[in-house]
């Protein structure tokens, strides 16, 4: 793959590249879409429902995906309009109306987050949003993803949050069992902070320890499998 960006780069073909994953990703979003709404063909992990593409988050990022890549796909012709920043915010409200039909609040997020997004591009701020590639940026976001995760449940049980989070949107205070996860990571990573539980076994164990098929954050997932030292 790095080899491949390699050669669409020298090459000039970023827009060529984008237009293709644009339409692949339409393609897999009309069957995945078809099939979740009819119930044609139904999918489902135990008491939970699946989906062509995989999980709840995947159909989420999946047309998060497909609306950034139309807006970029645009965004690079010279022979057609950029996407307005009004229709862009439509298309989102769709993407969220989807999130919250399989009941996945990331896509809700997510979908706020790009409206944002967009609109910087287009904006005076494109200059700010350019800083957002920053190495220490990608640090920054790393060390809060692991401190937030361990902060969780006190943010969760403040007054304020918790109603937002029980009478507003009508959730859980421990996250979806996120929380039950991270109050028992540090214990069950005793012994295994240097290289892990191997890697490749990171669902297996984290079902072992802590009744989930993962650790439900990316970096400790890895941390579980191979380790700090990796």
């Amino acid at each position: 793959v790095f080899m491949l960006m390699i050669v669409i780069a020298e090459t000039g073909r970023g827009q060529a590249v984008l237009r293709f994953l644009f339409w692949y990703l339409f393609l897999i979003m009309l069957v995945n879409d078809l099939l979740m709404f009819t119930g044609l063909i139904t999918f489902k992990d135990g008491n939970h429902e699946g989906y062509l593409v995989g999980t709840k988050f995947s159909v989420s990022y999946l047309h998060m995906n497909l609306l950034t890549m139309w807006v970029l796909s645009r965004r690079g012709r010279k022979d057609k309009k950029r996407v307005p920043v009004w229709i862009a915010a439509i298309a989102a409200v769709l993407v969220a109306m989807v999130a919250i039909r399989i009941n996945c609040m990331t896509g809700v997020l997510g979908s706020i987050v790009l409206v944002v997004l967009f609109a910087m591009m287009e904006g005076e701020n494109r200059h700010k949003l350019i800083k957002l590639t920053s190495p220490w940026m990608l640090l920054l976001v790393l060390v809060l993803s692991v401190v937030l995760a361990f902060l969780a449940d006190t943010i969760t049980q403040i007054p304020l949050v918790r109603y937002v989070v029980e009478d507003v949107l009508k959730r859980d205070t421990s996250i979806t069992g996120r929380t039950n996860i991270y109050e028992m990571y540090v214990a069950n990573l005793t012994g295994r902070w240097m290289w892990g539980y191997g890697y490749g076994n990171g669902n297996d164990v984290a079902v072992s320890l802590f009744g989930y098929q993962n650790v439900q954050n990316g970096f400790l997932h890895w941390v579980l499998q191979v380790g700090i030292a990796a």
